[in-house]
């Protein structure tokens, strides 16, 4: 479902695929009646085709089929490195809105390229400022969708998260430069050169989950950090579905593992509220009839 999604599993890609096979292929019907087949070969790559029309470019398909999942792992996001989050924060912005999606396309291509000059050692004045002047128009676009998504975030994720645990709880911005209305890479090019890659950008933002005034990732406990992912995922849940006007499938792993009785009862009873379609997989086959849904046994 997820692959159908955003075109990545759990996996890579290649893993995916039977060992005595070349291509894998996945067709669904989706809820406003588009048919989609997403193919995958080892030699072509990634093919999709959407009610019988083949998609040039696969960014031009994200956000056609918005997934949110839930994984045992996600709990990453509050304790390892902050890429972890800044990575996550893009993914859904990438789903939900296409101009966010294109910039950091630019980006990343120009950062990549300005990469390899460092790399190289070759100072070339107007190569890197092409470079740079592509990035900066990018990153403008960038900050500014970051700065409104935290906001709107921030709301929600408070909201549900209220309703499991009665903490305090946000989602701080630290963006690694706050103004792109200058060329801030020229000042830096120096240091660049010295570590043979770029040093600010958005690439570099950082964000943090704090809970109760403090880093999650420091006094977070087990069911606390579940907790927190549970409620960023229903929070990205709402809100992926407010900037796309569409509703997003929940993918969720492993639902009641390391959460308390208290806890759990207050998921459940959230649940059967939310909207969405929503997919869980755990060793509670009760949690079925308690939700409303029905078990699937594979």
């Amino acid at each position: 479902i997820n692959f159908i999604g955003i075109l990545r599993g759990f996996a890579p890609v290649n893993n995916i695929v039977n060992f005595s096979a070349d291509f894998f292929s996945l067709r669904a019907e989706l809820y406003d009646n588009s048919k989609v087949v997403v193919s995958y070969a080892k030699k072509q790559g990634k093919r999709i085709i959407l009610n019988d029309v083949l998609i040039k470019k696969l960014s031009e398909y994200i956000g056609t089929f918005p997934t949110v999942v839930m994984l045992p792992q996600n709990t990453a996001l509050i304790f390892d490195a902050p890429a972890l989050l800044r990575e996550w924060l893009n993914k859904l912005l990438s789903q939900a809105d296409k101009e966010y999606l294109q910039n950091l396309i630019q980006y990343n291509s120009a950062l990549k390229q300005r990469n390899l000059l460092l790399k190289q050692n070759f100072s070339d004045a107007k190569l890197l400022e092409l470079y740079e002047q592509k990035m900066r128009t990018a990153s403008e676009i960038i900050l500014a969708k970051r700065y409104k998504f935290i906001g709107e975030f921030n709301i929600l994720i408070k909201k549900y998260y209220g309703l499991i645990a009665d903490e305090e709880i946000e989602l701080k911005y630290y963006p690694s430069v706050n103004d792109y209305t200058e060329n801030i890479w020229e000042d830096t090019r120096t240091k660049d050169f010295e570590f043979k890659y770029t040093t600010k950008g958005i690439h570099r933002d950082v964000l943090k989950i704090i809970i109760n005034g403090n880093p999650a990732k420091y006094t977070a406990s087990q069911g606390q950090a579940k907790s927190i992912i549970l409620a960023l995922k229903f929070a990205e849940t709402e809100l992926l579905q407010t900037l796309s006007g569409k509703t997003p499938v929940l993918l969720l792993d492993e639902l009641t593992s390391k959460l308390d009785e208290n806890r759990i009862f207050k998921i459940t009873e959230l649940l059967q509220k939310f909207r969405s379609q929503i997919f869980i997989t755990d060793v509670s086959p009760e949690l079925a009839s308690i939700t409303g849904g029905f078990v699937l046994e594979l």
